[in-house]
């Protein structure tokens, strides 16, 4: 594996991490509510069980008037918590229906008591994937931005992320199925409520007692939750991958590689598909692009040939442009590249320099405000005075009411903050400024 391959995939594993955090969580809220559901079932057995073995015909037994007031209090406040963590208004509603009827057997108060549970459950489900992808897929575009930027040979400004386009990346369906992520936690959701009525139902019918249907229960919770997991991890990979594509597309980069993971667990797919390279325009989920199926670990990798194909450790990267051999800037680590690139609040060598598109990277003193105007500088002019040797960089000073046209060949760059110039340096060390008059 190569430089840059080992740079990509080393990317994918800090946002699977995520999704493995996230999914560590979701386990802690499935034991609890597993144990919150598990002891309503018991208490209810208690109250109304005989020896723990409970019929189907008393469970359809009516409650009593005094039972069924206590029931309506106690649903009363289920619709309070309800409408305070923003539950489904269906549920809402059948809450709302159950508090007014007049007639309610024991099994359907079972069925709210434990449905409670479930819902909350999916609920927390809903905020933490919609938070854990959003996260996901605004850090991995830096981040593919930074590597690809580096892998060229050059950084430029990026464009930051809007948030239209994060909700949208999270929330439009991907797979064959036409469903998103929310929809399917809810859908795995309907299914545990109901699974959990017919376990209840059977055990009502059969007479077995409270012991056999809490073990079917913790079943089922276990497999809703194998099910939650799978999808953390398949939606975090898909989104992770669609923000590096995206990253692509915004960087012009027209083809990349499939990267696999090769050992014992990598599947014959991803395997049959390492190292192949496709056009960032067929890109297709599942088809071209991972992920290639539950728990998938490939990734992409930007293709540009003679560069990312290559065998050793080279950090060397091909210049588009000219088809020569670059060296990248192997000083700018991450957090440097995305506070310059793309929030513009650099602190090196640029402080306070306006430019003609209105983006201020630091601001100045007032006293230097009024004695240097450099708007007239492009950005990227600026950034490449600094990144390319022997550039020919221009800016207009303002001083005592007169302007002033400079321009030099440059290494660096620097405000003097008692006169406002632009100073140049050249490779020899020496400072130098070639003067020109207003209009020249």
């Amino acid at each position: 594996m190569n430089y840059w391959e080992k740079r990509f995939e080393r990317l994918k594993r800090q946002q699977m991490g995520k999704a493995e955090t996230v999914t560590a969580a979701m386990r802690s809220e499935y034991v609890k509510a597993l144990t919150a559901l598990r002891k309503e079932v018991l208490d209810w057995y208690y109250r109304y069980a005989e020896e723990n073995e409970m019929s189907l015909a008393d469970a359809k037994r009516e409650l009593d008037a005094r039972e069924l007031k206590a029931f309506q209090l106690t649903l009363k406040e289920y619709i309070r918590l309800a409408k305070k963590k923003d539950l489904p208004q269906k549920y809402i509603k059948m809450l709302d229906k159950a508090s007014i009827r007049t007639r309610l057997d024991r099994s359907q108060e079972l069925y709210i008591k434990t449905s409670r549970y479930v819902e909350e459950l999916a609920k927390s489900q809903n905020l933490s994937m919609r938070s854990l992808l959003s996260e996901v897929y605004e850090d991995s575009v830096y981040k593919t931005a930074y590597e690809a930027q580096k892998l060229k040979g050059k950084f430029s400004t990026f464009k930051e992320v809007a948030k239209r386009d994060i909700e949208t990346a999270v929330s439009q369906p991907w797979a064959s199925d036409g469903k998103d992520f929310s929809g399917r936690i809810w859908e795995n959701k309907a299914q545990l409520i109901n699974t959990l009525q017919t376990e209840m139902t059977r055990s009502f019918m059969i007479g077995e007692g409270v012991a056999p249907l809490i073990n079917r229960i913790q079943k089922r919770f276990n497999v809703s939750f194998s099910n939650a997991r799978r999808l953390v991890e398949t939606e975090t990979a898909y989104v992770q991958e669609k923000a590096m594509l995206d990253t692509y597309d915004a960087l012009d980069v027209e083809q990349y590689q499939i990267l696999a993971v090769l050992d014992l667990k990598t599947s014959d797919i991803c395997r049959h598909l390492d190292k192949k390279v496709f056009d960032r325009k067929d890109a297709k989920p599942g088809i071209t692009m991972p992920p290639f199926h539950c728990y998938c670990r490939s990734t992409t990798v930007p293709y540009i040939e003679g560069v990312t194909d290559g065998t050793d450790d080279t950090r060397a990267a091909r210049d588009l442009s000219t088809g020569k051999t670059v060296f990248v800037e192997g000083d700018l680590n991450y957090e440097e590249w995305y506070n310059k690139y793309v929030k513009n609040t650099d602190t090196g060598a640029l402080t306070g320099l306006k430019t003609s598109n209105g983006i201020t990277i630091a601001k100045l003193s007032k006293h230097q405000q009024e004695r240097a105007d450099v708007r007239n500088l492009d950005l990227d002019g600026i950034r490449d005075a600094l990144i390319n040797p022997l550039h020919i960089g221009e800016v207009v000073v303002k001083e005592n009411g007169n302007s002033q046209r400079f321009i030099g060949e440059a290494t660096t760059v620097n405000i003097n903050p008692d006169t406002g110039v632009i100073i140049t340096s050249w490779p020899t060390g020496k400072s130098r400024l070639k003067k020109y008059k207003k209009g020249k």
